[in-house]
């Protein structure tokens, strides 16, 4: 029997299907963002509208502001996914009180100091030696999308002159990105708060539903005996009056 495969980082194949959704989707909605940006701009130069030239350079710097985000990101992005979670790497600074413990991950086939969890959007570990970076891929992620879900809402309702179907897309893949990435970063803070790893969280959470799942089937045990020693005893009371009622029936008259 071969022996299981080791995975190195996040982008060694197989790729995992949620790996390769999150990335088609990212790819796609930034996609979107910018050709309908580019085509709009163009529009309105085409146009000549007056004080164009001025409009232009005002609304190149948010446009500069979100490359250098989108690049800050894709580029921790490639460093995380190529990163080996088992060797290297700092303990992220701002962590107090996690217990990081080492792991083996059944994904990977290999420990990891420090496991948080294993990430199929990633298709790799989350460990003390990444954990900084999966945080700052995921709070650059939301501001992305929540530029992509402001400015599509804003060329479509606000300016009016946006390309209806792309701006309709943007919005469309934003949120589904804004609540599911928010949700995440909110669930992460929330560990960081309670000093708890994403893993102890679930240990936590499984332990605390067995025990209410014990305790309920206990007390419905005692209930069950409970109401049968009731019957029971009804059941005995009812025997024993009918039992006196037939001797009293039967007993001779007086003469």
């Amino acid at each position: 029997m071969p022996a299981p495969r080791l995975r190195i980082n996040g982008f060694q194949q197989p790729w995992s299907r949620d790996q390769v959704a999150l990335m088609s989707g990212e790819v796609c909605i930034t996609a979107i963002f910018l050709c309908g940006f580019y085509i709009d701009g163009k529009s309105d130069q085409e146009a000549g509208e007056a004080g164009m030239e001025q409009e232009s350079m005002l609304g190149a710097v948010p446009l500069i502001t979100y490359a250098a985000i989108l690049l800050t990101r894709i580029l921790i992005y490639v460093d995380l996914g190529l990163h080996d979670p088992s060797v290297g790497g700092l303990d992220f600074p701002c962590i107090k009180g996690r217990k990081f413990e080492d792991r083996y991950c059944g994904q990977c086939k290999k420990m990891v100091p420090g496991l948080d969890h294993h990430c199929s959007w990633l298709n790799t570990c989350i460990g003390s030696s990444n954990y900084g970076r999966f945080l700052a891929v995921v709070t650059l992620g939301i501001i992305i999308h929540l530029v992509h879900l402001i400015y599509g809402v804003y060329m479509l309702f606000v300016s009016e002159e946006g390309s209806w179907a792309g701006w309709w897309g943007c919005l469309g893949l934003s949120a589904i990105f804004v609540p599911s990435i928010t949700t995440l970063f909110c669930f992460h803070v929330y560990l960081l708060w309670v000093g708890m790893g994403t893993y102890d969280w679930m240990l936590t959470r499984r332990a605390a539903r067995w025990d209410y799942d014990k305790k309920a089937k206990n007390n419905k045990a005692n209930d069950m005996q409970a109401s049968s020693q009731a019957s029971s005893q009804a059941s005995s009371q009812t025997s024993s009056s009918a039992r006196k009622n037939s001797t009293t029936a039967v007993a001779p008259a007086p003469p």
